[in-house]
């Protein structure tokens, strides 16, 4: 297995590596950084992270049925859809909500 260290997320200097970084994040770094993340990306105007970051923590957050899935699971697969075309270099579909 290999494993490549990441840089921080205030290194990321285009939206593609900020996407990359934000799919590879932890649930855990993005829940206790939620304020730095934020504010990371607001300052570098990428708000479809700002987005992706709500969707995974409203996912994150979301009530379960009795075999343990959420309700929606709509919602999270448009955001991650969306942060992996960024990731690609690719414009965002606009599609769902």
């Amino acid at each position: 297995m290999t494993f490549t260290l990441r840089p921080d997320l205030d290194e990321c200097t285009t939206d593609a590596e900020r996407a990359r970084w934000l799919l590879t994040a932890s649930i855990d770094c993005l829940v206790r950084e939620r304020s730095f993340i934020q504010l990371v990306l607001r300052q570098s105007g990428f708000h479809a992270g700002l987005t992706y970051l709500d969707a995974e923590l409203e996912h994150f957050r979301a009530p379960r049925r009795d075999d343990g899935s959420t309700v929606d699971l709509i919602s999270i697969a448009v955001a991650r859809g969306r942060m992996d075309r960024i990731a690609c270099g690719l414009k965002p579909l606009d599609l769902g909500a």
